[in-house]
């Protein structure tokens, strides 16, 4: 009785232990990239709002809507500035932002934020868990985690050895290679940078981990909250699991494969006749809709350097091997190949947007596909003793999000980072808020413009630049109208409330015969001023 309680008393102490392991891995795993933020909050240049690239602003915005011009459960286009814009728009991840931020009264920056942080851990746990469902043994599991969400391709290395050969400085614009300065995100662990990003790929690494494990309803609806909050991962996954059930079904049982064919065939109806049928139903969605379809595509440069290292690894696991693939690794080439055809759609169709279909959704597949073989390689370089051979590759893995962290950090700490607001600006959305003003307004910075949907109520007649019908006539009507500072041959300033503008412009608007409601200084100083 004694030595089978000592057993069960080390038995649970060594179970503690690797869980102790697996949450300090799973919180390092996230804590790089955490680096950006860390850049940002230290910014002295104004006062940090948590958002640090474009779009994250307008899904605060887009939740505002639900509660403020929507039906409680869909939303309009926030940066439509007509007075009934359609009620149409529906995604749960949205229906969050602005449920803390109306009811709640939580600051946007810090919501958007806090669900990131959740959903960043929550990704890198389900990560950890992928590995270890794919690995044959828990050997070195924590290295490969590790480069599971740090590792990358050779985007870097191929623009050095490129900057090298044709006598450029060789640390010129390394992520020239690597879209968007790499907000893209063609490899897996950079995606915890966005709190969107992070719940979207949380979802799907729950997907794949339910099928993986055979939890097959488990998987289907992880599949249907992707596809209900966001249509290009949605889009990816119902692909998928579409394809996979239809070979199961082809191939292997069809009495087991029948029902999950009919929900998701049913599912991806549904999911097609929202998207691309319903929403396009309405002119405002179709003027958008045009604005989406552009080429943003991928060079075969870039497809080669990001993933043909874990390409070529998957390739050459599958050879040495020689073995009959298991259900469990036709998923992930299925996955591969779905998110792969989307990237690349552009080839073979028009265009619409395939950089959205990367992030990070081909290089996994790749990665998981040939993890058992490099773990395979990592246990002979130590066997061998080649530590400094190991650490050399592993970090040669990583350089491409190395990089990028130095390069975010960097921008971050400039003057010119978004997205900060003056003292100034906080004292006008102060203002809008307690006035409770929800007309039209026109504001001469058009980054607080697009920011004053996202903080207050209004309705900015510039905001997100994709998402704002007209755009470049829009901002043609602003540039025109502040530089005559008079509104009789312009027949779009009718429906505008308000304008916010530097207080130099205040005497030209009293000159219009028009009422400043609120100054944050003096007339003849600096700040800004709302006007009628």
């Amino acid at each position: 009785m004694t030595t089978q309680t000592h057993m069960e008393q080390e038995l649970s102490s060594a179970m503690r232990r690797r869980a102790h392991v697996c949450w300090w891995c799973v919180v390092g795993a996230v804590l790089p990239f955490l680096a950006i933020y860390v850049a940002h909050f230290s910014n002295g240049s104004g006062i940090p709002t948590g958002f640090i690239q474009g779009d994250m602003p307008y899904y605060n915005a887009n939740g505002r809507e639900i509660f403020e011009r929507g039906n409680g459960v869909a939303y309009p286009n926030p940066y439509d500035p007509a007075p009934n814009p359609p009620v149409i728009y529906f995604h749960w991840l949205v229906w969050i932002f602005g449920f803390g931020i109306t009811k709640l009264g939580i600051e946007p920056g810090m919501l958007f934020l806090s669900i990131g942080l959740v959903s960043a851990f929550l990704m890198s746990y389900l990560t950890w868990k992928l590995v270890a469902e794919v690995l044959p043994t828990e050997k070195y599991q924590r290295t490969l985690f590790l480069l599971s969400m740090w590792g990358g391709g050779m985007l870097v290395i191929g623009k050095l050895l490129t900057n090298l050969v044709t006598g450029t400085g060789w640390t010129t614009n390394l992520l020239a290679y690597d879209p968007g300065e790499g907000l893209w995100f063609l490899n897996w662990g950079r995606n915890v940078i966005f709190s969107t990003e992070a719940t979207y790929h949380l979802l799907v690494a729950a997907t794949w981990l339910t099928t993986l494990r055979g939890r097959y309803w488990w998987s289907v609806f992880f599949a249907g909250l992707l596809a209900t909050t966001h249509p290009w991962s949605g889009l990816e996954i119902l692909g998928t699991l579409s394809a996979f059930w239809g070979l199961r079904f082809l191939f292997d049982s069809r009495k087991q494969a029948l029902p999950y064919c009919v929900v998701l065939l049913s599912m991806v109806v549904l999911f097609l006749g929202y998207n691309l049928k319903y929403l396009d139903s309405f002119p405002e969605h179709r003027n958008l809709h045009h604005v989406w379809q552009l080429d943003w595509s991928l060079s075969m440069t870039t497809i080669l350097l990001a993933w043909g290292p874990v390409g070529m690894m998957a390739l050459l696991r599958q050879r040495m091997h020689g073995h009959k693939q298991s259900w469990n690794e036709i998923l992930l080439w299925l996955a591969f190949g779905v998110a792969f055809t989307l990237s690349v759609h552009d080839r073979f169709m028009k265009p619409t947007q395939p950089l959205h279909f990367t992030r990070g959704y081909v290089w996994m597949p790749l990665f998981l596909l040939g993890l058992p073989l490099l773990q395979q390689w990592i246990s002979t370089l130590i066997q061998q003793r080649r530590i400094t051979l190991l650490s050399v590759a592993c970090g040669l893995a990583c350089v491409d999000n190395l990089t990028f962290i130095c390069v975010q950090v960097d921008q971050q700490s400039q003057p010119s980072a978004k997205y900060f607001l003056s003292k100034d600006e906080i004292a006008i959305i102060r203002w809008l808020n307690e006035q409770r003003e929800t007309g039209v307004v026109v504001c001469s910075d058009h980054d607080f413009g697009y920011l004053l949907a996202t903080y207050t109520s209004v309705r900015t007649y510039v905001g997100h630049p994709f998402n704002t019908p007209d755009i470049k006539q829009r901002r043609n009507h602003i540039q025109q109208f502040l530089a005559t500072g008079r509104t009789d041959d312009i027949q779009w300033i009718e429906p505008v409330d308000l304008y916010v503008v530097p207080m130099s412009n205040a005497k030209d608007f009293q000159n219009d015969n028009r009422e400043i409601l609120f100054s944050s200084g003096e007339i003849n100083g600096g700040g800004l001023a709302v006007v009628r």
